[in-house]
């Protein structure tokens, strides 16, 4: 077992931690990606209760690439106030990802008329991210980076309101409650918590830099 592993751990001490980063970031937002699917294929089967659940996935197929997208705009940010001058164009192109996700995932919230604590939700992540987008790279990093916090913590308590009002966190079959659970709570503050700590990992490799 070992030999077979070895190539890919030699492989992985090439990486940098922001690649090793971006590595898991990758393979978790492919989890979620096959969860949300398998929900989609689970429920598909059954009626009005479900219908709502079906809603509920289908808006938060939206809202998880933005806050993924959020997320590495926070290391990017923290990147160009360290001095790195070369993550200036990257962070400009994530800025325009954020702003097309965000239309994309409005337009998909618009289509439903029974969510009206998420509408009021969209309203303070838009103001948020504004605010973000046009103060952070004046900020101290730590100032910069508690921002972000805030920004994706409103994310995440708008992705437990739309499970709330789409019957997400109510459905009583065992296995489609673990697997919602995973989707709203387990795996998207496991993508904070890391997506944190890149942000500081990133600090300290611009700062070792001088």
């Amino acid at each position: 077992m070992k030999k077979l592993l070895t190539p890919a751990i030699a492989l992985l001490n090439r990486f940098s931690f922001s690649k090793k980063f971006l590595l898991l970031f990758v393979i978790i937002f492919s989890i979620v990606g096959v969860l949300v699917g398998s929900v989609v294929v689970k429920i598909n089967s059954e009626l009005s209760f479900v219908k709502q659940e079906q809603v509920g996935t289908k808006v938060l197929s939206e809202l998880y690439p933005l806050i993924q997208l959020t997320q590495q705009h926070r290391g990017l940010t923290v990147n160009v106030i360290s001095g790195d001058q070369s993550a200036e164009s990257k962070l400009q192109e994530v800025r325009g990802k954020i702003t097309t996700q965000m239309d994309s995932f409005q337009a998909a919230l618009s289509k439903e008329t029974s969510m009206e604590k998420v509408s009021d939700d969209v309203k303070s992540v838009v103001q948020e991210w504004e605010k973000t987008k046009d103060t952070t790279l004046t900020m101290s990093v730590g100032d910069s980076v508690a921002q972000h916090n805030q920004l994706i913590s409103l994310m995440l308590q708008m992705l437990l309101d739309i499970a709330d009002e789409t019957n997400l966190t109510l459905d009583s079959d065992l296995v489609n409650n673990h697997m919602n659970n995973l989707l709203v709570q387990t795996l998207p503050q496991i993508t904070e918590f890391m997506g944190k700590s890149r942000a500081l990992l990133e600090l300290e490799l611009q700062l070792s830099k001088r």
